[in-house]
C-alpha cells in the first residue's frame, strides 16, 4: 500500500473549513450510492447499535459512499459509548466502490457543529501508518465538547481521484451519567488546564501572521493613539493591559459609546469567529473595524493609511513588510479624510476617489489589520491557581487539595458536573470557551435595544469585503469553505439572539458581563442561569440549573480561581 501523506494544514481553522466546504458541495445532487460486490463488514459502532436499544447510544452515521462515488467510507469510534469532552480515536475504513481496500495518498479531516458555527475544540489528525485492518486509517484527537449534532468530514485523495464525505453524529448524553460528587475527572481537568492550549492555528488569510516584524509593528500601532485621527484613542484605551485587555465598562467608550461590551483579547489568536456575533472571520478583519467606527476610534480608512505610511517609524517598517506604498495614498491633492464609513463629508470624499485609488487604500488598510493581528495572536492568558491545582493533581501531589479551598473545589465539581450546571456545554477547553454561539436569553428582540446577535453576524461576515474570500485575503483556493457553511436558514432559530461564549479566563476581573455588560457581578450572572428567562418572550437554550445559595457561592468561588497569577519577576 502506498504511504499515506498526511496534510500539514490540519489546524483548527482548516478543520472547520473542510467541513463547511463539504456542506457547500451538498448543494449539488449527490450521486447514487455505489453497489459494492459484497456487503461491507459491519463496524463496531453499527454492531453495537444493532445489539443495544437506540436510546443507549447516540445516533451515528457510520457507513456511506463519498459524494462522487469514488470511495466508500466506514467509520467507528474506538471508544464506546462515544465520550464527550475527552480526546479519542476513530477508525476510517476506505474502500473502492466495489469493496476493495483503497489506495490513499492524502486525507484531510474536518468537522464541527454547523448549528453553532464552530469546529472541533482540538485538531483531529490522521496518524501516519497502517490502521488495524486493510484500508483502515486512524483519526486521533477527535473531541466533542458538548451534546448536539456534529459533522465529521473526510476529503480523500488517491489514484481514483479526489472525493469527500461527511458523517452526521447526533450526540445526546453520550458521556453517560454524573461524575462522582465532589470530584472532577483527571482527564477532563487536564483538558481545561492552560498547558493543554496548543499554538494558535495558522491563519492562511494573513501571510505575515507570524512574522516577528509584523508583531513588532502591530504592537506599536496597538498602543498608538495616532491611528484615531487626532481623537487620542488607541486600541489600549479599551483593551487595557491592567484589566486583562478589557476596560471595566458595560459598553466600550471611545470617541463615543459603543453598543457592546469590550471582550478580552487574551487567547484571541485561537478564535474562528471574531466579535460577539462573529461578524468577522479573521483577526485582521476584526482589527480594522474599530478604526472606522464612530463610537470607537473615529478615524477614516484613508486617514489611517496615510498616518501609517507617512509615520517616520511605522512607514519604513510597513514598507519592509508590504513594499513601497502606492503614490496615490499620499498624493498632495488627496483628501485628509475619506472612507466608506464615517460622516457625510468623509463618505463623499471616498466616492470621489478613483476606483484604483480606493483599491490601493483598501489593500493598505487590510495590511494594517494584518500587523495588528500578528501582535494580537501573541496575547495569551497566564496560568491561574486552577492550573496549579490541576498540575498538582496530575502529579499525584498529596498537597494538591491545599491549592484550592473546600468551597473552590466544590465549585469546580459543580462546574464539571453535566447534570447539575451544564457549564461545560459552552465553556470547555483550556480557554474555557468552545468558540460557538449560544442563546442564553440575553438577545434584545425589541427596540430600542434591538440586537439579534449571531443571526445578523452571519449576514455581516458574508458581505464583508475583508473576509477570507475577499480580494485582500492571502488565502488560497479552498481555504474559505467556512463561509459556505453559513447557508440560508442559519440566521434563524436559536441563533436569533445568540452570542459568542466568552473565555472564562480572568473572568472575575473582566466584568461587567454579557455582550452588553448587563450584569455587574459573577453572582448576578449565576442568578441569571438559575432563574431562566421566560420561554414565551424568547427562545433560548438554557437548561434548568437548580443550585442552592451556597452552591452558587461555591461556583463563583471556583470561577475566581481562573485569574492569572502574577508572573515571577527576573529577580525572583
Amino acid at each position: 500500500m502506498r504511504r499515506l501523506r498526511v496534510s500539514a494544514r490540519l489546524g483548527c481553522v482548516a478543520a472547520l473549513l473542510l467541513a463547511s466546504g463539504l456542506a457547500a458541495c451538498s448543494r449539488q445532487p449527490a450521486p447514487a450510492p455505489a453497489s459494492p460486490s459484497a456487503p461491507p463488514p459491519a463496524t463496531v459502532a453499527s454492531r453495537a447499535a444493532a445489539e443495544a436499544p437506540a436510546r443507549d447510544l447516540p445516533r451515528l452515521e457510520t457507513d456511506k459512499p463519498t459524494r462522487g462515488g469514488l470511495y466508500r467510507v466506514q467509520i467507528h469510534s474506538q471508544t464506546l459509548p462515544v465520550p464527550l469532552r475527552r480526546p479519542h480515536r476513530w477508525v476510517a475504513r476506505i474502500t473502492t466502490a466495489d469493496g476493495r481496500p483503497a489506495l490513499v495518498d492524502q486525507i484531510e479531516v474536518g468537522g464541527g457543529m454547523p448549528a453553532h458555527g464552530h469546529g472541533f475544540p482540538a485538531t483531529p489528525r490522521v496518524e501516519d501508518g497502517a490502521g488495524p485492518g486493510p484500508g483502515d486509517h486512524v483519526i486521533a484527537g477527535v473531541e466533542f465538547n458538548m451534546e448536539g449534532r456534529w459533522e465529521l468530514s473526510l476529503a480523500i485523495a488517491g489514484p481514483a481521484g479526489l472525493d469527500e464525505v461527511s458523517f452526521t453524529l447526533d450526540l445526546r448524553d453520550a458521556a453517560g451519567g454524573e461524575r462522582p460528587a465532589g470530584e472532577a475527572d483527571l482527564q477532563l481537568l487536564a483538558s481545561l488546564a492552560l498547558t493543554a492550549l496548543p499554538a494558535a492555528p495558522a491563519d492562511p488569510t494573513n501571510r505575515v501572521a507570524d512574522d516577528p516584524r509584523a508583531v513588532a509593528l502591530g504592537a506599536a500601532l496597538f498602543a498608538d493613539p495616532g491611528l484615531s485621527g487626532g481623537a487620542g484613542i488607541a486600541c489600549t484605551t479599551c483593551h487595557q493591559p491592567g484589566r486583562h485587555l478589557t476596560d471595566g465598562m458595560d459598553r466600550a467608550h471611545g470617541t463615543g459609546v459603543a453598543e457592546r461590551n469590550t471582550p478580552t483579547l487574551l487567547g484571541v489568536g485561537h478564535a474562528r469567529w471574531l466579535t460577539w456575533d462573529g461578524r468577522r472571520d479573521s483577526l485582521w478583519a476584526q482589527a480594522l473595524a474599530p478604526l472606522e467606527s464612530a463610537a470607537e476610534m473615529g478615524s477614516t480608512r484613508l486617514a489611517a493609511v496615510r498616518y501609517v505610511v507617512e509615520h517616520p517609524a511605522h512607514g519604513p517598517a510597513f514598507a519592509a513588510l508590504f513594499g513601497a506604498p502606492d503614490p496615490a495614498l499620499a498624493a498632495p491633492d488627496s483628501p485628509a479624510r475619506a472612507g466608506p464609513f464615517g460622516d457625510a463629508e468623509a463618505r463623499a470624499a471616498w466616492a470621489r476617489l478613483p476606483p484604483a485609488t480606493q483599491a490601493a487604500v483598501d489593500g493598505a488598510f487590510a495590511s494594517i489589520g494584518k500587523v495588528l493581528a500578528a501582535f494580537q495572536r501573541t496575547l495569551l492568558p497566564g496560568p491561574a491557581r486552577f492550573d496549579r491545582y490541576v498540575a498538582a493533581r496530575l502529579a499525584g501531589d498529596p498537597a494538591a487539595a491545599s491549592v484550592l479551598s473546600d468551597d473552590e473545589r466544590a465549585g469546580l465539581a459543580l462546574f464539571t458536573d453535566p447534570a447539575r450546571t451544564h457549564c461545560l456545554r459552552c465553556h470547555n477547553g483550556p480557554l474555557l470557551s468552545n468558540g460557538g454561539f449560544h442563546n442564553v436569553g440575553t438577545g434584545s428582540l425589541e427596540p430600542p435595544t434591538y440586537d439579534l446577535g449571531r443571526s445578523v453576524g452571519i449576514q455581516a461576515v458574508l458581505i464583508d469585503p475583508f473576509n477570507c474570500a475577499g480580494p485582500h485575503s492571502d488565502a488560497g483556493a479552498g481555504a474559505c469553505r467556512h463561509l459556505d457553511q453559513l447557508g440560508p436558514g442559519h440566521h434563524a432559530g436559536s441563533l436569533r439572539g445568540a452570542f459568542k461564549a466568552p473565555t472564562l479566563r480572568n473572568v472575575a476581573e473582566t466584568g461587567p458581563y454579557m455582550h452588553d455588560g448587563r450584569f455587574a457581578s459573577l453572582e448576578a450572572v449565576v442568578d441569571h442561569y438559575r432563574e431562566l428567562p421566560p420561554g414565551q418572550s424568547q427562545r433560548h437554550e438554557l437548561p434548568e440549573m437548580a443550585l442552592s445559595e451556597r452552591e452558587s457561592a461555591q461556583l463563583v468561588a471556583f470561577l475566581k480561581t481562573l485569574t492569572s497569577e502574577p508572573r515571577p519577576s527576573a529577580s525572583d
